[in-house]
């Protein structure tokens, strides 16, 4: 299975990327989950804002979703648009459920069960399967 990382320490998309994602259907980049600058409500409006436009849902977007996928395959590394952050494609068994960790970078991690003194799983982000949709991580 292909997943996606970024060589930082999370995820952001470029306007580039958010666009091409609605343009392909994409639920995750629907202006209910991603406002890009311009839209009413969007906090890139400030005019003080220096940094180019980037959008993160990467905590809850499976590495593995086709249309993220497709558009790394049409954008290529920089779908990021960080200078000096790239997005890297990976290959993993079809049959890992997976959670993507990250401290100067991102990697992938086989999931496996935590618990803290509670007694409550204290793993960190959602877990992904092959079958994970977006939908299953939004509320």
């Amino acid at each position: 299975m292909r997943v996606l990382i970024s060589n930082s320490c999370s995820f952001w998309f470029s306007r580039a990327a958010v666009l091409r994602a609605r343009e392909l259907g994409a639920s995750w980049a629907s202006p209910d989950h991603i406002l890009i600058k311009g839209e009413k409500g969007c906090w890139l409006d400030n005019d003080n804002y220096q940094r180019e436009e980037q959008y993160s849902l990467g905590h809850c977007v499976p590495r593995h979703d086709p249309t993220l996928l497709q558009i790394f395959d049409e954008l290529g590394p920089k779908m990021d648009g960080e200078e000096g952050r790239e997005v890297r494609c990976i290959n993993i068994p079809d049959d890992v459920a997976y959670f993507v960790g990250s401290y100067l970078a991102e990697w992938i991690a086989e999931a496996h069960r935590t618990w803290n003194e509670d007694g409550e799983n204290s793993g960190g982000g959602p877990v992904f399967t092959k079958e994970s949709k977006f939908s299953d991580f939004s509320s």
